[in-house]
């Protein structure tokens, strides 16, 4: 039972009380920062698989914004107008009064108006005033744009006039012509 009166079961029970609090100590102080750095690691390699998915699919979107806008230049490039010098003004009112007369519209007024100054690119008034019928001056506003896609009509006035046959009536076009900024 006991050398000099103390029993063995109470040193058993230090030594285990020792153990049990050296091996409370090293979990505290050793084992648990560790586990809180795995832990760490481990949300750490979620956010990181998280943020290379999402550089993923915003790599791919970058690819195919690329690819939209290559697609939309190359149209814009098939579609570019070359602008000509306003001093080829009279090669173009020729070229309108040819294209009304052959649409059978009489032209009455070819007048240019005033030229304005642009960084890019410069702008021409012209005046055409005339009689036609409604349908041949409807077709002389298309074609004028799909033959001359470097002018735009401003205004476009049509009334009709007891004096011209019937079935036609006066017209007034404001046109704009962009030309080459000299």
């Amino acid at each position: 039972m006991s050398q000099n009166g103390f029993s063995t079961w109470k040193v058993d029970a230090v030594g285990l009380g020792v153990c049990v609090m050296l091996t409370a100590l090293v979990l505290v102080i050793g084992v648990s920062p560790r586990i809180d750095q795995v832990r760490e690691a481990d949300e750490r390699q979620h956010d990181l698989r998280g943020a290379r998915v999402d550089a993923s699919d915003k790599e791919r979107s970058v690819r195919d914004l690329r690819t939209q806008f290559n697609s939309l230049q190359k149209q814009a490039n098939q579609l570019a107008v070359n602008l000509q010098p306003a001093k080829a003004l009279n090669e173009r009112l020729g070229r309108i009064a040819l294209l009304a007369q052959n649409l059978g519209i009489r032209v009455n007024q070819l007048q240019p108006g005033t030229t304005s100054k642009g960084n890019l690119f410069d702008t021409v008034r012209i005046t055409l005033s005339g009689v036609g019928g409604f349908a041949d001056c409807a077709r002389f506003v298309h074609e004028l744009g799909e033959r001359h896609p470097d002018m735009a009509v401003h205004t476009f006035e049509l009334s009709p006039s007891s004096d011209i046959d019937a079935g036609s009536s006066a017209f007034r076009l404001d046109i704009v012509w962009f030309a080459a900024a000299d």
